[in-house]
């Protein structure tokens, strides 16, 4: 749980966000959306059970009543006098029988077959005769070898018989009545597709249904498509409304003939039910994800247009961690962000005014400890002191120290310039040059020296006392502290395009590579490299400066670029 709240806390704001929105609308609308669906699925399955129901007793009112349609027409024509005289009379010729079948019988079926659809033959099986009499009197021979023959000649109800699965109809007993001892039996076929109509309108899905009769035998059978077809016994019981079969659980329906001795049977696994009820499920699932979909967009804008300007905020924030001062971030809202953002703007340009203070004060403060150290030295008793010894070292034959003593007077000259900020290029290379020639006498030539200057850049003007500095560290920590080789310092000035460039390198012991990373940030004693960089940058800018560049045990470079600035 901790390790849940740690990372709930160092999310970002963003997504808190979306989470929040997330638990708070989008899940209780799946959850209530699913619920919805849940009871909206139960409830038409329900109605489905319900339509189906009516659907298969609306057939079964309708199959019943055709039914019962062929067997009032069976029982009027088994009374018939005219059928019954056909059956039973011995004909004694052609003509008699054309008489009694198409002149007398004809027409009797006939007005049958004119007010009854489902009906398609009428066949009559005599036992008086051997002989086909017309199209309607057949001998009953041709069906006395039935199976179904003993069964309907076995009492006088109607009896309804499937063939070949498609072929249905019905056969009846003739009775004689007035003690003739012949046989007779009445064949009524009917339209198979008509008579079981209803059953192929009943829509479900995919099901399986039988039209059973009283003994179990199949008079209508719909095989499903999608799954094992039942089989059929034991499906006319109308308490049974469960039943297994290859695997599968199927549920039941069973509808009683109301007038004949016959059920229908509906199968269909459990759960497909249903099934057909996936396209409205479907649109309900649609509108709970548009709805979903439809929060997260409005969450989604509603973030952006509120945490996008924290972002900035926060970005900016950072950017002027890393250095940047800029403030690029505004705001025209009055709300608690856009008070943010405005404080924010104000007290950024009240930091940069310090900050500039804190420079101004800074450069002042150095310019202060420079001309205090220009006034420590009175030049003129400095001048004049020096040319007293520079007098008694001729006078007393000491070439090198009035040498010496000359260079000095060289050297304080250039460096103190009158208490000027700037000097000419040509006067710091002198004051460089009298520098080093000191250092040399000092290190009795241990070293040497080479400039190499380009005459144009000579009338310049650059701030005052700033190669000294450099030249001071390449002896100091370069030159002084190898061993092995002769020192070397080298002074270039040159002209880049509209930039002045100055180098000082030597062939010293360099610098280590973790010193050289802060060389120009680390302050020093007197006036260092730092100190010149800080110098120039107050001068002229960022874009100008102190660059150091050294290899450990080879050298050091020491490079200062100025901008072209020529006398008024």
């Amino acid at each position: 749980m901790k390790r849940v709240m740690a990372f709930f806390h160092d999310m970002k704001f963003r997504y808190k966000l979306l989470c929040t929105y997330l638990f708070v609308c989008v899940i209780p609308i799946v959850l209530l959306g699913s619920f919805c669906v849940y009871k909206t699925r139960d409830y038409f399955i329900q109605q489905a059970g319900s339509r189906l129901a009516v659907s298969l007793k609306q057939a079964e009112a309708s199959i019943d009543r055709k039914l019962s349609d062929q067997e009032r027409i069976a029982w009027a024509l088994s009374f018939n006098s005219t059928v019954l005289s056909a059956l039973n009379k011995q004909y004694g010729s052609y003509y008699e029988m054309y008489d009694q079948c198409i002149v007398q019988l004809s027409p009797v079926l006939q007005t049958v077959f004119t007010y009854n659809s489902v009906l398609e033959e009428i066949r009559f099986y005599s036992g008086a005769n051997d002989l086909r009499i017309g199209p309607y009197i057949l001998p009953i021979s041709e069906v006395s070898g039935a199976e179904w023959y003993q069964e309907v000649m076995a009492d006088g109800v109607p009896h309804w018989i499937v063939q070949d699965g498609e072929r249905l109809f019905l056969a009846q007993q003739i009775v004689n009545l007035r003690g003739e001892s012949f046989p007779n039996l009445l064949y009524l076929e009917t339209s198979y597709r008509q008579m079981f109509e209803p059953l192929y309108q009943i829509d479900n899905g995919d099901y399986g249904l039988y039209v059973l009769d009283g003994q179990g035998r199949v008079l209508f059978e719909k095989k499903p498509s999608g799954f094992p077809q039942l089989p059929p016994e034991g499906l006319g019981d109308i308490s049974q409304r469960e039943a297994k079969g290859e695997g599968a659980a199927y549920s039941l329906l069973t509808v009683p003939f109301s007038s004949h001795d016959m059920s229908i049977c509906f199968y269909q696994p459990v759960g497909a039910a249903g099934a057909y009820v996936g396209n409205m499920l479907g649109i309900v699932f649609l509108i709970i994800a548009l709805c979903a979909v439809l929060s997260m967009a409005v969450s989604w804008l509603m973030m952006l247009f509120v945490v996008r300007r924290i972002e900035w905020l926060t970005g900016n924030m950072q950017a002027i961690q890393n250095g940047e001062m800029e403030v690029w971030v505004t705001s025209q809202a009055n709300d608690e962000i856009g008070v943010m953002i405005h404080t924010f703007g104000a007290m950024m340009g009240h930091i940069r005014q310090l900050i500039q203070q804190v420079r101004e004060t800074a450069a002042a403060k150095r310019e202060f400890q420079l001309k205090a150290l220009y006034t420590q030295v009175n030049p003129h008793f400095l001048y004049n002191a020096l040319s007293v010894i520079n007098w008694k070292a001729i006078d007393v034959g000491a070439e090198d120290i009035s040498e010496v003593t000359q260079l000095l007077s060289t050297f304080y000259r250039t460096a103190l310039n009158h208490g000027k900020d700037t000097i000419t290029v040509a006067n710091e290379l002198e004051n460089v040059r009298a520098y080093l020639r000191i250092q040399q006498i000092m290190h009795d030539r241990e070293f040497k020296v080479d400039f190499q200057v380009q005459e144009e850049a000579q009338p310049l003007q650059i701030p005052n006392f700033i190669l000294q500095p450099l030249v001071e560290n390449a002896l100091l920590h370069g030159i002084d502290n190898m061993t092995g080789r002769q020192g070397l310092i080298q002074v270039s000035c040159s002209l880049r395009e509209d930039r002045l460039l100055f180098q000082v390198t030597d062939n010293g012991c360099g610098i280590p590579a973790q010193r050289l990373a802060t060389v120009l940030t680390q302050d020093s004693d007197g006036f260092g490299i730092k100190n010149v960089n800080e110098r120039i940058q107050l001068f002229y800018g960022k874009e100008y400066g102190v660059s150091v560049a050294s290899t450990e045990g080879e050298g050091t470079q020491a490079a200062v670029t100025l901008p072209c600035v020529r006398q008024p």
